[in-house]
């Protein structure tokens, strides 16, 4: 039961690949769009995997590929660390209201690794989507930079000269910050898993979103896994995301 997609930006000439896994609509309309991370796509484990437990739960799910990922449109090859991706999200929820008659209040998020910082964003961009979930997030961009410069074998100490390199190909990661859309939730959902054993996005991260968001006052369910490396808890401990996952979309969605 998968029809395969191909939802237009008109605005930003793009055209974005996806698959709607819809067994459960119309009789169910809750629907998960599920956000992979940089160099990933809808084919990924960490996005079918998810998207399998949401199905069999009976939630509808939407999987796409971002701009310059996979098979949707690839106007320049390159990631804008969320700062523009978050609006294919926007189109994808926009495909959703107009086609199948969707409220925004009936659509929830899962966002993974690099696509959480699109997740952040259009969740300081939009008041209207009531739950987030967010699996191995990225919260601070001078530790992720220099976290992403160690893994590919440079040294970190290099990390301001590759954010002017970055802003020189069009990718500012200051001109938008995850802590806005922490900010901008006031009340509404939100779910972080990750592994405390990550080499590629350390655990600090998602202890720092936290920090920050019940210091506002937020209320946030965090699960962290136990020996886990980066979304390898998907794999060693599927039964944790089929419990939280399932009662978090049901029970905050309209």
């Amino acid at each position: 039961n998968v029809e395969e997609l191909r939802i237009q930006d008109q605005v930003n000439d793009i055209e974005l690949s996806a698959w709607w896994l819809g067994k459960n609509y119309p009789n169910e309309k809750k629907t998960v769009i599920i956000v992979h991370g940089i160099n990933a796509s809808k084919k990924h484990f960490t996005q079918l995997i998810p998207a399998s437990i949401l199905v069999n739960s009976g939630l509808n799910v939407l999987l796409f590929d971002q701009r310059n990922h996979g098979e949707s449109s690839c106007p320049t090859g390159r990631y804008f660390a969320g700062t523009k991706e978050w609006q294919d999200i926007n189109t994808v929820v926009k495909w959703l209201n107009e086609n199948k008659g969707i409220s925004t209040g009936q659509i929830g998020i899962h966002a993974v690794s690099g696509g959480t910082l699109a997740a952040q964003f259009i969740m300081a961009e939009r008041s209207d989507l009531l739950a987030f979930s967010l699996d191995s997030p990225i919260f601070d961009f001078e530790k992720i930079v220099k976290s992403e410069l160690e893994w590919n074998g440079v040294p970190s100490i290099l990390w301001k000269l590759a954010v002017s390199i970055g802003k020189l190909h069009g990718i500012d990661i200051y001109a938008k910050k995850p802590s806005d859309g922490i900010e901008n939730l006031n009340g509404r959902a939100l779910l972080v898993f990750h592994g405390k054993e990550d080499t590629r996005v350390p655990f600090i991260h998602s202890k720092l979103l936290v920090k920050y968001a019940k210091e506002l006052g937020q209320v946030v369910e965090f699960i962290e896994n136990e020996g886990a490396d980066h979304n390898e808890a998907l794999l060693l401990e599927p039964e944790v995301f089929e419990s939280h996952l399932t009662k978090f979309f049901m029970t905050n969605l309209k």
